[in-house]
């Protein structure tokens, strides 16, 4: 896989990228999670649940990246987004799971395994799935149940690569991966 006009490095991440409706829903608890805190907003298209950062890859690195996906084999499951929080150490606010699908821990360790085997040195703490809504945020909050939840099915993953500009990252999905039937 090639990106003709793309610089020579890319900084990329596999995540899980929700349906526009689920973004829209998502971007609501935003506004009303940074109305709380302050803060800066994730744009609503850029909405999603990081799996594996793999941070800046040469060009020449792609195709194996995109390779790691080929390989990987994994089920459908659903999250259910039904927390809310900020946390005081990174002033991020966020929404995700109670619990952690099996699933999803499957797939993020073969995930960082296989990234791993290939020389990528990522992050060694514990996965913990969240989706990063509000940033910069003036005070922490801790973890609530929400009033509102929203069921997730899970049916494909995505390498993402993050480009940088005035107004903050943009997210461009440069391929995807679905689950086994």
């Amino acid at each position: 896989m090639s990106l003709e006009s793309a610089p020579a490095k890319h900084r990329l991440f596999f995540a899980l990228w929700p349906p526009a409706a689920l973004q829209t829903w998502l971007a609501v608890v935003a506004h009303d999670l940074q109305g709380e805190l302050g803060g800066k907003m994730t744009r609503a298209d850029s909405i999603h649940l990081t799996l594996v950062f793999l941070g800046d890859v040469l060009s020449t690195r792609l195709d194996e990246v995109v390779t790691i996906g080929d390989a990987v084999r994994w089920h459908r499951f659903t999250l259910t987004i039904d927390t809310c929080g900020c946390w005081a150490h990174n002033r991020i606010a966020w929404a995700a799971p109670e619990g952690t699908p099996p699933a999803l821990t499957e797939l993020v360790a073969e995930l960082q395994t296989r990234v791993r085997a290939i020389g990528f040195a990522i992050d060694e703490r514990p996965y913990a799935p969240h989706i990063t809504l509000v940033r910069k945020a003036s005070r922490p909050r801790r973890k609530t149940r929400m009033e509102v939840l929203e069921q997730w099915p899970v049916e494909d993953f995505a390498l993402i690569r993050s480009q940088l500009d005035a107004q903050g990252s943009r997210y461009s999905v440069i391929r995807r991966w679905p689950c086994e039937p």
